[in-house]
């Protein structure tokens, strides 16, 4: 049900972006070209599992005559930039800091989705909040909710990490995880209990 209201959802904001980008666009300037009819939409991650709903909403919106392009880019902070400069016409992800930050002349105008995450550890190098002091944590990306997450509760537990470092996508944080090369990180839920189910005992959900 949750994904028939996520297609429902980007059907809605590409409806939207259809008759209002053209408008928009005419009352920049005079001399500049209006917007094609092509609606650009700029993914700061993978096309993966995560998204799945992403993409079949898309087909969706095109079998109804509205001609739209998912544009993947390597992170959020590539597809944030790729709207203010005018690449792409809409973003999907969460581009808070860019905007308190960079005053950039960017507003959220839907709310596709609400996901939550999960902090997950290799229990063969900690078991709680407070072993992740001096460590290193994997999110996915400067301005995403992951890091927003990971920061919340390192103010919480009174830690600090020794790295930040930032891998896109929760598939291939966990892909990362199995293969021991990242030892603490933050997942959606489909990838947090892939994690627990291929190696059972091995991984450890930290509280939030």
């Amino acid at each position: 049900m949750r994904y028939k209201y996520r297609i429902a959802g980007l059907i809605v904001l590409l409806i939207i972006a259809f008759y209002t980008i053209p408008i928009a666009a005419e009352g920049v300037k005079e001399t500049e070209k209006k917007v094609s009819g092509t609606i650009k939409m700029a993914l700061g991650d993978i096309e993966s599992v995560e998204v799945l709903h992403l993409l079949i909403a898309l087909e969706k919106v095109k079998e109804q005559g509205i001609d739209a392009e998912l544009i993947s880019y390597k992170s959020e902070d590539v597809a944030n930039q790729a709207v203010v400069s005018g690449q792409a016409h809409i973003g999907i992800g969460t581009p808070y800091a860019m905007i308190q930050n960079a005053r950039a002349p960017v507003r959220i105008f839907f709310q596709l989705s609400r996901v939550k995450f999960f902090p997950v550890v290799n229990t063969e190098y900690y078991q709680s909040w407070e072993d992740l002091d001096g460590e290193e944590m994997v999110v996915h990306s400067r301005t995403s909710a992951t890091l927003a997450l990971a920061n919340l509760m390192a103010m919480k537990h009174g830690i600090n990490y020794g790295k930040i470092s930032y891998v896109p996508g929760s598939e291939v944080r966990a892909v990362s995880m199995l293969q021991g090369n990242i030892k603490a990180t933050i997942l959606d839920s489909y990838n947090k209990d892939y994690l627990m189910k291929e190696a059972p005992g091995k991984f450890k959900e930290l509280p939030v």
